[in-house]
């Protein structure tokens, strides 16, 4: 049924980073408005939400990893051999509804279809977060296929656009501007924002007066993002309230109660009368333990590096100058410029890099290297104004380099380009960037391997491609001087194909690389317990 024509609100227009997207999002919503947001991103893409009275209804994206078939396949509610004849049949049937025609090609049952459904538009709407910047307007009219009844949670949609989709540095800025200190509404349906028993620990944290600090404290084995992404959805949606400094006290008072979450400090054993009680018992806003402490900051860094190395690879991409590069303004004096750079050096040093995963590290080389070339020119006054000089000179006039360097160093810009969108699951894209970089620089193994693992991310089918992928990977494992890389998406491959001992054996050799692998480790206590499960269920 298509929905069209229905009176609503004049168009409001404006930018996709102007506030918190989720806020953005939550707003049409909360003022019961029926049309479509339209999403222009910088990259030219087109996405649109459809809204109905306030319910999301319908979305659109042109991301191919959102396709129908793709979601299909991932919810397992059709097989890799039935993809072919679906992209057919819709092939042949443009114009209809594509969740329609995958429901018929695959003989879905009507609540299989109506869950699809739900999937794809939660899917899409989701798929917003990661546009981090754009144009936005609020269309009158339904263009959007609108199914009557179907309708998603947004706050779902929130939650998994946040913990999918939305960039780092984007994050800690939306972050900001949400406050520091949460407690849950005592009314607040949190059943729908699609929390499963992973986010249980969280939630009942927040039944009292918290921060995203005391959260990461109390809840080591929760990922940092999973917090911070509740705590994002709740605040858009109003379930969870932004404690002011001056209703803290108040707060506090009634929101307090005799157990605690916290490690129970260690009493000593013995205690003189001259020593005060409070020597005893710490209160419960402080650290009980240095270990504790020491793992949120160790967080806490690596996250703020990886917000730095974000916005600097950003600005080197687009062709930034060595002022923008170090964030200081073309008429700086010596002293503001060896400030920035030792900001940075304070963070991206590799004696100063908190450990972090082998593809960040690479990153934070590439960034350092940038800043301390950037530095070195602008720190002497010679080059600085022969620096200067040619920055005003028209590039027509500007000696050219050499083929070989400027393939290299296009090469290397593709290949970043793709790790970009790759994390940000725009497989398309990063196939496209990854095949240019080895297009430019053939004998790099690494690109090379990073393309494989794109592709096999892409694959529908990923047993069939499973074999070329290895040999890739195990070609980079041999040859490259940074076999971490490749060995870590070795485990991830062999992980997806439920391989599980093998893949616990190339997460192993990272961590025998690399101790301070985290996602290494992470992989490997997962896998451990999965295994041993699964070794105590044969046994039965």
């Amino acid at each position: 049924m298509q929905v069209g024509s229905i009176p609503v609100h004049p168009g409001v227009f404006g930018q996709v980073a102007e506030r918190a997207w989720g806020a953005t999002l939550a707003s049409f919503a909360i003022e019961r408005r029926t049309g479509e947001l339209v999403v222009h991103a910088h990259d030219g893409k087109r996405y649109r939400i459809a809204f109905l009275n306030g319910a999301v209804v319908a979305a659109s994206s042109p991301v191919t990893s959102d396709s129908v078939a793709r979601i299909a396949l991932t919810s397992h509610l059709v097989s890799s051999s039935q993809i072919p004849a679906i992209a057919q049949r819709l092939a042949t049937v443009a114009g209809r509804d594509e969740i329609d025609v995958v429901a018929e090609a695959a003989r879905l049952s009507v609540q299989q279809a109506v869950s699809l459904r739900r999937r794809v538009i939660t899917q899409r709407a989701a798929r917003t977060f990661s546009i981090d910047r754009g144009e936005l307007a609020f269309e009158r009219d339904l263009t959007l296929s609108v199914i009557p009844g179907i309708e998603i949670e947004l706050g779902a949609a929130i939650y998994l656009g946040v913990r999918m989709y939305l960039s780092e540095p984007r994050l800690a800025q939306d972050l900001r501007t949400l406050g520091e200190r949460f407690v849950l509404r005592s009314d607040a349906d949190h059943t729908r924002f699609g929390f499963t028993v992973l986010e249980q620990p969280i939630l009942e944290s927040l039944r009292t007066m918290t921060s995203l600090a005391e959260l990461d404290a109390r809840h080591r084995d929760v990922e940092p993002r999973i917090a911070q992404a509740i705590v994002y959805a709740l605040v858009s949606c109003g379930a969870c309230e932004v404690i002011a400094p001056e209703d803290r006290g108040i707060v506090e008072l009634q929101t307090r109660t005799p157990t605690t979450t916290w490690p129970k400090p260690r009493v000593p054993t013995a205690r003189t009368s001259a020593e005060p009680a409070a020597a005893v018992s710490r209160t419960r806003t402080q650290s009980a333990s240095p270990a504790i402490s020491r793992t949120v900051t160790a967080r806490r860094d690596a996250f703020a590096v990886r917000q730095t190395i974000l916005a600097g690879l950003a600005l080197l991409e687009g062709g930034a100058d060595h002022f923008a590069l170090l964030g200081v303004a073309p008429g700086s004096s010596l002293d503001v410029i060896r400030s920035a750079y030792v900001a940075f050096a304070s963070q991206l040093h590799p004696s100063k890099l908190p450990q972090v995963d082998a593809l960040t590290t690479a990153d934070a080389q590439r960034l350092f290297g940038a800043i301390n070339l950037a530095f070195g020119v602008l720190n002497d006054p010679v080059r600085r104004a022969e620096y200067t000089t040619r920055l005003h000179t028209p590039k027509a006039a500007r000696p050219a380099a050499s083929p070989a360097a400027t393939a290299a160093t296009q090469a290397e810009a593709a290949f970043h380009r793709g790790v970009l969108a790759l994390r940000r699951e725009d497989l398309e894209h990063a196939i496209g960037e990854l095949s240019h970089a080895t297009e430019l620089a053939p004998e790099d193994v690494d690109y090379h391997a990073m393309l494989a693992w794109a592709r096999f991310c892409a694959a529908h089918d990923k047993q069939e491609i499973a074999s070329e992928t290895r040999k890739v990977l195990d070609k980079a494992v041999r040859k490259s001087p940074k076999p971490m890389m490749a060995r870590f998406y070795l485990g991830r491959v062999e992980r997806m194909l439920g391989r599980l001992r093998e893949a616990l054996f190339h997460f192993r050799e990272v961590l025998d690389l690399e101790p301070g692998h985290t996602d290494a480790a992470t992989e490997v206590r997962l896998l451990e317990q999965r295994v041993a499960a699964n070794a105590r269920h044969s046994r039965r």
